[in-house]
C-alpha cells in the first residue's frame, strides 16, 4: 500500500505521500527527501513548510481542481 501512496511528481502540491483509510478514518500525508550526495544527512528547513503547504491545499481543494497525479 505504501507505493501506491507516493505522489511525488510534477504538480503533486508537495504532497510526496498521500494515504487514506477511510474504513479507519486515517489521512497520512508526508513530505519526504532522499540524495544520494555525499555528506547530506538532512533536508533543507523548507519541508516543514512544504508540509504545511500540502496539508492546507488538501483541505481547500475541490474535486475539479484535483491534480491527476493525487485523484486516485
Amino acid at each position: 500500500m505504501a507505493a501506491e501512496s507516493i505522489t511525488e511528481g510534477p504538480n503533486d502540491k508537495k504532497c510526496d505521500v498521500i494515504y487514506l483509510d477511510r474504513e479507519l478514518g486515517v489521512v497520512v500525508l508526508a513530505q519526504s527527501f532522499y540524495t544520494g550526495k555525499e555528506g547530506v544527512k538532512t533536508a533543507k528547513g523548507n519541508k516543514a513548510a512544504d508540509l504545511n503547504t500540502a496539508f492546507n491545499w488538501l483541505l481547500l481543494a475541490s474535486d475539479e481542481n484535483l491534480p491527476d497525479i493525487i485523484k486516485p
